[in-house]
């Protein structure tokens, strides 16, 4: 443990070999697995696609949404995946141990979570150098946001594993500008801040990363979909002291801003533990801006 939390502060990132138990990963891509059959049976109802392609979980979707020409709509899907077996992963205890490491006992979610398919040869779904807090907003460079990074199939540099500038989160936030596809990069160019590192993972490590880390992803040049999922943590701040008013200003304004469709779900800490059936009464995917929908 005391690598992980020395790779983490001195790199922005930590991969764990061997984090999570295969059957829950699995457990969600049979879930996933079941979502894309609803999918192809529904187009195939409607002559949108010729056949339903019952081939393995790799290629499945990809040949649907080829078919169906369905563009953008698997940039982010979401809203399909909130479920038990998700909320077991989020509060899965070997997460919440690597956790208290890094941010301590007090953890909350922040709620919002990103299932990614990279489609093969896709340009639409790479991600320029960038920092998720560029995402949630310049506030939240006084918080401390960890993503919890999960393949869910085998992640290599040919199929567009994330990359990091080592170090890069110890340069602090850096603006933000529109980029292509609802994307963003950098006001400026960031290329002399460490060096690139790719970090290939196989299915039960887990990738996690600072909010101001850089990191980015290319294209998928294999013949399958990287699947992978992103979740994102951080410690519940409001109730500890002293703390700096540039803090408690960020924590206040990230708080409400989640709470409002996000839906965080309390993990530990003064707040009573957000149940599965409470999280899903305090979702609100008609406002959420990664919410997918039923495509």
């Amino acid at each position: 443990m005391k690598k992980l939390v020395f790779d983490y502060y001195r790199d922005g990132f930590t991969h764990v070999v061997g984090a999570l138990p295969k059957s829950t990963i699995k457990s969600l891509t049979d879930l996933i697995e079941v979502n894309i059959d609803n999918l192809a049976q529904r187009l195939h109802k409607d002559g949108k696609i010729s056949e339903l392609y019952p081939i393995d979980f790799g290629r499945r979707f990809f040949m649907i949404s080829s078919e169906a020409n369905l563009q953008n709509a698997f940039l982010r899907w979401d809203s399909e995946l909130v479920s038990k077996q998700l909320y077991n992963l989020i509060t899965h205890r070997k997460l919440l141990i690597i956790l208290d490491e890094l941010i301590g006992a007090n953890i909350v979610h922040n709620g919002d979570f990103h299932l990614r398919p990279k489609m093969p040869n896709s340009e639409l779904t790479v991600f320029p150098w960038h920092q998720d807090s560029q995402f949630y907003g310049e506030m939240t460079k006084f918080l401390h946001i960890i993503t919890v990074h999960i393949p869910l199939v085998d992640t290599y540099r040919t199929n567009g594993c994330l990359k990091f500038i080592r170090g890069s989160h110890l340069k602090g936030y850096v603006p933000r500008k529109e980029h292509t596809n609802l994307l963003i990069e950098s006001e400026f160019d960031i290329n002399n801040y460490g060096e690139e590192v790719s970090v290939e993972a196989s299915v039960g490590d887990v990738i996690l990363f600072h909010n101001l880390a850089f990191h980015s992803s290319g294209i998928n040049f294999s013949d399958n979909i990287r699947w992978t999922l992103d979740l994102r943590y951080r410690p519940r701040i409001l109730s500890q002291a002293p703390l700096n008013t540039e803090v408690m200003n960020a924590e206040s304004w990230f708080d409400k801003r989640m709470k409002k469709g996000w839906g965080p779900i309390e993990i530990r800490g003064f707040n009573p533990i957000t149940s599965f059936d409470n999280w899903v009464k305090s979702r609100n995917n008609d406002i959420l801006p990664g919410g997918a929908g039923k495509i």
